[in-house]
């Protein structure tokens, strides 16, 4: 069950089984300049079936939305033995309830997935990732409602605190600064034109942080490569820290962000509790 069975460039779908790995699929559409934007973090394991039970997110998220918003229609056997579509391979659909958004995110409740036909979209031009390190996790919270406030429009805004910067160099060296207290992971991506003008945007609003932060922006696809290995082993990483790890995504309005950044920190010292920040 792990076959790609059609990258349809014309019509920009994928068909294929559910266990093809988020990763594969992701190489194999950009052979032919296609994109399919959701990113769990272990790309290598992750499987699109996988992302489909669960309603997978991703960094991305933030720019192209979740697994949810690519899934066009799906075959699943049923608990009685029935094959069912819940769709057609097209892609809209207003005819009749919305069966497919029904199973993304069951976690196998409501039948098995054995196809799976998922929506492209064209392959950026370019992309450019940017680290900027600060003193404080208050101000790299703060730092994200600028940006988005600012209409640049990034595909990722990842917030990494000093223990998870601190952990992923421990176990998985790769020059990442240590001493600060948390970076931001910064991707844009798009046009080629445009990408280089919001990048120098980008580097005001950075410039206009006091104490100014400490900035790191890739060279090339190789170094963007780099720091994407680097934040996809966090959660590994971290799990090699104690015998029993616990897991909580949390979501908060953006303008909650640093209250709730400060809050976490605040009870991780008062209780002793070890706290990696990573999302």
């Amino acid at each position: 069950m792990d076959k790609i069975i059609e990258i349809d460039k014309n019509n920009l779908t994928a068909r294929l089984q559910p266990n093809v790995t988020v990763g594969r699929l992701q190489q194999e559409v950009e052979k032919l300049g296609l994109f399919f934007p959701p990113d769990p973090s272990n790309l290598a394991v992750s499987t699109v079936g996988g992302a489909v039970a669960l309603g997978a997110g991703g960094p991305r998220t933030l720019k192209y939305g979740g697994t949810k918003d690519y899934i066009i229609n799906l075959k699943v056997v049923t608990q009685d033995g029935e094959i069912m579509q819940t769709s057609r391979d097209i892609a809209k659909n207003v005819t009749g309830y919305n069966l497919t958004q029904l199973f993304v995110g069951s976690e196998g409740t409501l039948g098995i997935i054995t196809e799976i036909t998922v929506k492209l979209i064209a392959k950026p031009e370019k992309r450019l990732l940017t680290l900027a390190y600060f003193d404080s996790i208050e101000t790299a919270s703060n730092v994200v409602s600028k940006i988005i406030a600012s209409a640049l429009n990034p595909s990722v805004i990842d917030l990494l605190d000093q223990n998870t910067l601190q952990t992923i160099e421990k176990f998985n060296p790769c020059g990442l600064l240590t001493d600060k207290a948390a970076a931001l992971l910064i991707e844009l991506d798009g046009l080629e034109v445009c990408t280089d003008e919001r990048q120098k945007r980008l580097g005001r609003i950075l410039n206009d942080v006091k104490p100014h932060p400490v900035v790191v922006q890739a060279r090339n696809e190789e170094e963007n490569e780099a720091i994407w290995r680097a934040r996809r082993s966090a959660f590994g990483c971290v799990a090699k820290l104690k015998p029993n790890v616990i897991t909580e995504d949390v979501v908060v309005p953006r303008t909650k962000i640093p209250e709730f950044v400060a809050e976490i920190s605040r009870l991780s010292g008062k209780y002793g509790i070890t706290v990696c920040i990573m999302g």
